[in-house]
């Protein structure tokens, strides 16, 4: 009753507590705001949160860990090596309300924007995105790093006389390999369609 109005019986004292809640929630938001308006510190938050990431998620390349809320690996909130005391508060505010990646339609703009690797919305086991030779030449060679790079590879397989053979003579096969170096581009082709086929159908 302390923090009640007084007219409510209470003595009309502020809540701290509540106060500073609203205050990390108002963090919160701009954080997971997007758009080309998103402030310089939730990109700085992003680089932070991609180097404390807990020891199970390890595995995931830091080079490819960029918001933990549109992936499936987490930041160390909790003991030591974890997060600064502002992110480890935005974090454990996020825990408490549940915030997770939910829409009922994105625009395909939106949708080609997203990161695949180790995207929220895959539902294949994520050692799909785990290193290896062909997910590494799709991150160092093929720059991929978003669904609609995946989108720009997988339709490269359905080039007119493709073929599945390692030395295919097609023109999308023979462009690929002297544009990135390449040396197995139906491979490559291959396995963005996979990540890409993992995805719900709202997210591709």
């Amino acid at each position: 009753m302390v923090y009640a109005p007084r007219d409510d019986g209470g003595r009309d004292l502020l809540d701290i507590v509540a106060r500073n809640e609203a205050i990390t929630v108002t963090w919160l938001k701009s954080y997971l705001s997007f758009g080309e308006d998103r402030p310089l510190w939730a990109l700085v938050a992003d680089e932070v949160m991609a180097k404390k990431a807990l020891a199970d998620d390890l595995s995931v390349d830091e080079a490819i860990r960029r918001n933990m809320y549109l992936q499936s690996w987490r930041a160390k909130a909790v003991g030591e090596g974890s997060l600064g005391n502002d992110l480890k508060r935005m974090v454990k505010i996020a825990d408490k309300l549940g915030v997770r990646q939910e829409a009922l339609a994105v625009s395909r703009d939106a949708q080609r924007q997203a990161i695949i690797w180790y995207h929220k919305q895959s539902t294949a086991n994520r050692q799909l995105f785990n290193a290896n030779r062909v997910n590494d030449c799709l991150k160092r060679k093929h720059k991929m790093m978003l669904v609609g790079d995946a989108e720009i590879l997988t339709r490269k397989a359905q080039t007119n006389r493709h073929t599945s053979r390692r030395d295919c003579k097609c023109i999308a096969c023979s462009d690929t390999r002297t544009a990135s170096g390449c040396a197995h581009p139906n491979q490559c082709f291959a396995k963005a369609r996979t990540m890409l086929m993992s995805l719900l159908p709202k997210c591709c």
